[in-house]
C-alpha cells in the first residue's frame, strides 16, 4: 500500500511539473478568491449573510457545473428573500442537497454540526478564506491525477475507497507542494484542478455568454448576471 501512496506523491508532482502551466497556476491564484468575491455579490444581492450562502453553495455543488451551481443558489436566496418555501426553488442537482442548502440559508440546521465529508467542508473553508485556508478540497479530478490515470468521477471514488489514507496522502502532498511554489493551498490545488480539465478538454458551459477570454472559474461574476431558475429564466 505504501508504494501506491507513494506512486500518487510522484503522479502529482509530475503533472504540477509536466502539466500545469504558468497560465494555470495564475488562474489557480484567482479561483477561490473570485468564489469568494462572486458569493459576497449574491449575498448582498439578496440580503443573505455571507457564510450560510457560502455553505449553500457548496451543498449545491454535487453533480453540478460551476453556472448551474450558481443559478441554483439564487434561486434559493430569491426564494429565501420572497419569504418562498424551498418547494418554489428550482435547482440543478439533488432534491437532498437542496434541502441542505436551504436550511442552511434559513438558519434551520448548521453546516458544521451536520456536514462531516471532507471535501465539501474543505470546499466552504478555501472558499471563506482562500489566501490562509489550509485545507484541501480532494475531489475526483484531484483523485485522478494521483492515480496517473483517465478517471471519470465515478472511477475516482472507487479508486479512492480501495486506496486507503490516499486522501490524507494528497492532502498532504498539496500542501507540501504549496509551500514549494509559495502559494495558497487553495491556490496549489485549484491551479492543478484548471490544469487537468484544459488538458483534457473539459470546458465551462457558457450560459451567460460574458466571457471572451480566461476561464469562467477565475473570474468574478456579477451578481445580477446570475439568474436564478424561475419561469423568467428556466433552467436549460
Amino acid at each position: 500500500m505504501n508504494a501506491r501512496l507513494d506512486q500518487a506523491t510522484r503522479n502529482l508532482e509530475g503533472f504540477l511539473s509536466r502539466v500545469v502551466t504558468s497560465a494555470d497556476l495564475v488562474a489557480g491564484r484567482a479561483a477561490y478568491p473570485a468564489y469568494n468575491k462572486t458569493l459576497r455579490g449574491l449575498a448582498a444581492r439578496y440580503s443573505a449573510p455571507f457564510v450560510p450562502t457560502v455553505e449553500a453553495f457548496a451543498a449545491l455543488s454535487p453533480n453540478n457545473d460551476y453556472l448551474g451551481n450558481l443559478r441554483s443558489a439564487a434561486s434559493l436566496l430569491e426564494a429565501r428573500e420572497l419569504g418562498l418555501g424551498f418547494e418554489a426553488c428550482t435547482i440543478t442537482t439533488y432534491r437532498a442537497c437542496g434541502s441542505r442548502a436551504w436550511g442552511y440559508l434559513v438558519g434551520d440546521v448548521s453546516f458544521l454540526d451536520t456536514v462531516r465529508g471532507a471535501k465539501i467542508r474543505a470546499f466552504r473553508h478555501n472558499i471563506l478564506y482562500p489566501d490562509t485556508s489550509r485545507a484541501v478540497t480532494v475531489d475526483g479530478h484531484m483523485i485522478a491525477i494521483a492515480a496517473g490515470e483517465r478517471l471519470t468521477m465515478k472511477e475516482a471514488a472507487a479508486f479512492l475507497a480501495k486506496t486507503p489514507r490516499l486522501y490524507q496522502r494528497i492532502e498532504d502532498d498539496v500542501r507540501r507542494l504549496a509551500r514549494g511554489y509559495r502559494l495558497p493551498i487553495p491556490a496549489l490545488q485549484a491551479s492543478l484542478w484548471t490544469a487537468r480539465k484544459r488538458s483534457l478538454g473539459i470546458v465551462f458551459s457558457d450560459q451567460l455568454r460574458l466571457f471572451d477570454e480566461g476561464t469562467i472559474w477565475d473570474t468574478p461574476i456579477e451578481a445580477v448576471d446570475v439568474l436564478p431558475y424561475n419561469k423568467r429564466h428556466p433552467a436549460p
